[in-house]
């Protein structure tokens, strides 16, 4: 952010500009000082950060993957159907790719093919590294009615959505399979399970960045053990 100001968007913006599916909801227009993200451009980012050397990031190599924690959050979409298949979308013209069967397939095809290739991506790199733990993607693919559409903003919807968040925490951690490209359960342990064990590994992380850092109880222990040693060397 500092070297790229233009990256310095308010959550809020980014929130509101990322959700605006087209013919749902109207774009959202906002400006920074100086694109988006998710998954793929924040682990750029912090390759970045610790290319140039940052004091924020214990020094390490930007390609030690197993020193990378990746959480990727979905917001969830339709359960899996074979609607269509290239013979039907064939005979299809400007009209057919908006609307058929009561969906629109040229948005459900960029909107779902975006996050399925990022996840398809970043599974892989992190498989070919041996560091497959490290990559946590938590999506419900299953949603239907309601619950799948993107401008149903009642208290009744909301409500049946916080209960789906709930019950997705008790489920088990999914992987896509990389073969058939759909998820299947692939741990015992429950995303509520695995997103406490994220939470305290990054909570001791910044327990021990603060203890190494010059306002931090480990520096000032440091400091007066050195003294220390000095007087009894004198």
């Amino acid at each position: 952010v500092k070297r790229n100001p233009s990256l310095n968007a308010k959550l809020s913006d980014i929130c509101i500009g990322t959700s605006a599916a087209p013919t749902y909801l109207p774009a959202h227009f906002f400006k920074t000082e100086g694109s988006n993200g998710e998954a793929l451009a924040a682990i750029n980012e912090v390759s970045n950060e610790i290319y140039s050397g940052s004091p924020d990031f214990f020094p390490i190599k930007p390609t030690d993957y197993h020193r990378y924690l990746v959480l990727s959050l979905g917001t969830g979409t339709q359960k899996f159907e074979e609607k269509y298949n290239a013979e039907v979308a064939a005979k299809w013209g400007v009209l057919g790719w908006l609307t058929s069967d009561g969906s629109s397939p040229l948005i459900d095809v960029f909107s779902q093919a975006s996050g399925d290739m990022v996840d398809f991506h970043l599974q892989t790199v992190f498989k070919a590294l041996h560091c497959q733990k490290n990559y946590i993607r938590i999506q419900d693919d299953t949603l239907s009615g309601d619950l799948s559409s993107v401008d149903i903003a009642t208290e009744e919807n909301l409500a049946n959505l916080l209960k789906l968040g709930e019950h997705l925490l008790k489920k088990p951690v999914t992987k896509v399979n990389l073969d058939y490209g759909v998820s299947e359960p692939a741990s015992r342990r429950t995303n509520e399970q695995i997103l406490t064990r994220l939470a305290e590994i990054l909570s001791k992380e910044r327990r021990l960045r603060y203890i190494r850092s010059p306002q931090g109880e480990g520096h000032a222990h440091y400091g007066k053990a050195h003294i220390k040693q000095l007087n009894i060397n004198k």
